[in-house]
């Protein structure tokens, strides 16, 4: 029996048991937040939306850097097979 890669066998394993979305969802919203550290909270993403919080202070901020976050995403999603991101949703928190 040939070996398999890991994240092979996790991704058949997390779809087998419904959890395949979420965990895309998880990836996308750690990368985010890799990308543009104590910026924002990346909190989900469901049909091609990224649900982000950001305070009333790094609001403007956060406008600076959206395309530029929008462009890497997509690019990290290319490049994993992972859903792109179209939009993004803003919940602002004082």
């Amino acid at each position: 029996m040939p070996l398999q890669r890991t994240d092979k066998i996790l991704r058949h394993r997390l779809y087998q048991h419904g959890l395949g979305e979420l965990a895309l969802a998880g990836a996308l919203c750690r990368q985010a937040e890799l990308l543009f550290p104590n910026q924002f909270k990346a909190i989900s993403l469901r049909e091609h939306v990224m649900h982000i919080q950001v305070s009333e202070l790094k609001l403007l901020a956060f406008k600076h850097i959206q395309g530029k976050l929008q462009n890497e995403l997509n690019l990290f999603a290319v490049s994993r097979q992972l859903p792109s991101v179209e939009r993004f949703k803003l919940t602002i928190s004082e």
